[in-house]
C-alpha cells in the first residue's frame, strides 16, 4: 500500500515507523486531524534484497515532510535475532530510514524500548501482538487489524504525548484522549532515560 501524505499548516506531526523487509508499518499522529492515518508498506518479495530495502525507504520519505518526527522501536539482539542475516538486513534497511528521514524532515528521530511501547499502549511489558492490535482499539479507538501498523500507531501515540506533553489535546475519532497515571509515569520515565530530549524543543 502506498502512502503519500500532503503537507498542511507546518505543524508538528508524529510518525510511527515499525520497519520490516516483508511488511513495514506506517502511523502518522497529527492533531489536526480526527484519527490518525495508517499504512502498510510491502515491498515485492521477487525483489533483490537492496531492492526491497529501496523500495521501502522510498515509501517512507513520500509519506514524510519538514517537522515530522520520527518514532522507531529499538532492535532486541537477543536469541535468534542476533544470530540471523536477515536481521542485519533490518538494521541496514534501519540505518537507511534514519539517516534519510532525518534529512527529510530536519528533525532527530525518537528510539524507544519494545517493552516501553508495549507498556504504554497495553499496560503489559510483553504483551503479543494480538493483544496489542486488540488494546488499540479498546483504548486508544485506533482500528486495525494489521499488527505492524498497530505498532506503528503506538509508536507514533508514544512520540506525541512524549514530546507534546501528558496534557497534550489529542482526538480519535471524536473523543479526546485523556491519559492515566500509569501511563503518565511511563512517559516520565522516558523521558528522564532517552537522550532525545536532553536538548529537544
Amino acid at each position: 500500500m502506498e502512502s503519500h501524505v500532503e503537507g498542511s499548516n507546518g505543524h508538528r506531526r508524529f510518525v510511527g515507523i515499525d520497519l520490516s523487509l516483508t511488511e513495514t508499518g506506517l502511523a502518522i499522529v497529527d492533531p489536526y486531524i480526527t484519527a490518525p492515518v495508517l499504512a502498510v508498506i510491502q515491498a515485492p518479495r521477487t525483489l533483490p534484497t537492496v531492492d526491497r530495502q529501496q523500495f521501502i525507504v522510498d515509501k517512507i520519505l513520500r509519506s514524510l515532510r519538514k517537522g515530522d518526527v520520527c518514532v522507531f522501536e529499538m532492535f532486541g539482539f537477543a536469541g535468534k535475532f542476533s544470530r540471523s542475516f536477515k536481521s542485519i538486513e533490518r538494521i541496514e534497511l534501519s540505518g537507511m530510514v534514519k539517516a534519510l528521514s532525518s534529512q527529510r524532515t530536519q528533525e532527530r528521530y525518537i528510539d524507544v524500548f519494545p517493552q516501553t511501547l508495549k507498556l504504554f499502549v497495553s499496560g503489559k511489558g510483553n504483551a503479543n501482538k494480538t493483544l496489542m492490535v486488540k488494546i488499540l482499539c479498546s483504548r486508544w479507538r485506533i482500528v486495525t487489524t494489521n499488527a505492524n501498523a498497530a505498532d506503528a500507531a503506538g509508536l507514533a501515540l508514544l512520540g506525541f504525548f512524549l514530546v507534546e506533553g501528558n496534557d497534550a489535546s489529542l482526538t480519535v475519532d471524536g473523543q479526546p484522549i485523556r491519559l492515566s497515571d500509569a501511563e503518565r509515569a511511563i512517559l516520565d520515565r522516558e523521558r528522564e532515560r532517552n537522550p532525545f530530549f536532553k536538548n529537544f524543543s
